[in-house]
């Protein structure tokens, strides 16, 4: 069975991410995968990297290594955030900055073939041309 890790990184729980999140879960479930779902604002995780965990190779946050062991076995990882002036929330970016145990890369994900991000801000070929047309029929109006 593969696994799969989905992370969740917004600090309202009835937000639309928190609905994205819940159904990748549900979807990936019903689909006979095994899921880790971690919501990072609801476990309390603590994006601050201390003093010892910069000269060390390991951290004694239990939670930190939870998620370190868990995206070492996972065959994929999916994270949802909103993207908040350009950038994902603080808290996620803190995850992704701790330093990796001993033999891994960032939160272990060196055993990804090809990570690559999806891309779901992109508008569609119909939507795009619309919004072209309604461009140039705004620029061709008579300025007052």
């Amino acid at each position: 069975m593969q696994h799969i890790s989905v992370i969740l990184a917004h600090p309202y729980t009835h937000s639309l991410n928190a609905a994205i999140a819940a159904t990748v879960v549900a979807t990936l479930e019903k689909n006979g995968y095994s899921v880790h779902f971690h919501d990072l604002y609801q476990e309390g995780f603590n994006p601050l990297i201390n003093g010892q965990e910069l000269v060390a190779d390991d951290s004694s946050d239990p939670l930190l290594r939870q998620h370190q062991e868990e995206i070492c076995r996972a065959h994929g990882i999916i994270i949802v955030h909103p993207n908040w002036w350009g950038q994902p929330p603080a808290l996620l970016k803190g995850w992704g900055d701790h330093r990796p145990t001993a033999g891994q890369s960032r939160l272990g994900l060196q055993h990804l073939k090809h990570p690559r991000p999806a891309r779901t801000g992109r508008l569609r070929r119909p939507a795009r041309a619309h919004l072209e047309r309604l461009h140039l029929r705004l620029l061709r109006r008579p300025r007052l």
